[in-house]
């Protein structure tokens, strides 16, 4: 729902199976403008995007 009220999604420091990357792959099939915002890159909690 949170999706389709916004022009945008902006996701920052997501966990892989987390409910914010829920949001950001619905608003990108509402066709959504969505952005990422990544975590430290020597962080093991951060991942590569799938």
């Amino acid at each position: 729902m949170i999706a389709a009220l916004t022009r945008g999604t902006v996701v920052v420091e997501a966990q892989y199976r987390s409910g914010s990357l829920v949001t950001a792959r619905r608003a990108q099939q509402l066709g959504r403008f969505t952005m990422g915002v990544p975590g430290p890159a020597h962080q093991r909690t951060v991942g590569r995007c799938p």
